[in-house]
């Protein structure tokens, strides 16, 4: 008998046990970051969701304009607290009609409860301020002006007069000549004057001001005020 029909037949090799697919480390990585992505995509999203749509003013806005849709813009605000989101104007629905602002706004402010109110409820006046000078040559409609009177003295007295403010940071809705709402040259002569906007109380005390500052012969003085105020 040969050598080769005698030889054993060879064992079979061993094979290990392969671990499943779905162990494979690369894959379970790969879970872990899509799983990582969802949740901070549902976060972002969620976050989103808590912004809340309200008004805001395209321009400076002053006491008692009238309160538009055209007035204003919408803008979306994340709010801490619910809560918070209930002081200002939702712009979920129409602004009503008839509203005017209750206090000056500066472009881009939001709109409050508290800055708004129906038209009746704001009461305000114009007033005619005569003037004797002035930086006039600055102000213009819109302008935010105080009102000084000062009691002119006799030639070659001595004494002390002091200034007294009539009107504070009131709001020009005219002045006299000129084009584009600014003074002409000139126009601040005798008998020249301006109309501002204040409350009817205000009124009151200004012209009982007024009046005995013509009988004690005063100068009215107006001084501008800041530009950064609406």
């Amino acid at each position: 008998m040969s050598e080769a029909a005698t030889k054993a037949p060879a064992s079979p090799k061993a094979s290990r046990l392969a671990l499943p697919r779905w162990l494979d480390p690369k894959l379970l990585l790969g879970l872990l970051l899509v799983v990582v992505a969802m949740l901070l995509g549902a976060r972002v999203f969620a976050s989103a969701d808590d912004t809340v749509a309200v008004y805001q003013v395209k321009a400076a806005m002053f006491t008692g304009d009238a309160l538009t849709q055209d007035s204003v813009t919408i803008t979306r605000v994340h709010f801490s607290e619910g809560s918070v989101a209930d002081n200002y104007v939702s712009a979920a629905q129409a602004l009503p009609a008839g509203q005017v602002v209750n206090h000056d706004l500066r472009a881009g402010e939001m709109l409050t409860q508290g800055s708004v109110s129906p038209k009746a409820t704001t009461p305000t006046v114009e007033l005619s301020v005569p003037i004797s000078t002035g930086d006039t040559a600055l102000v213009t409609k819109n302008s935010r002006i105080d009102v000084i009177v000062v009691p002119n003295t006799t030639t070659g007295s001595t004494a002390k007069v002091a200034p007294t403010k009539v009107l504070s940071n009131v709001l020009v809705t005219s002045v006299p000549g000129g084009s584009g709402g600014a003074f002409s040259s000139g126009s601040t002569s005798a008998g020249s004057s301006i109309t501002v906007r204040v409350n009817p109380a205000t009124q009151t005390a200004f012209d009982s001001v007024k009046l005995a500052a013509s009988l004690h012969d005063s100068t009215v003085y107006i001084v501008k005020l800041d530009d950064k105020s609406p």
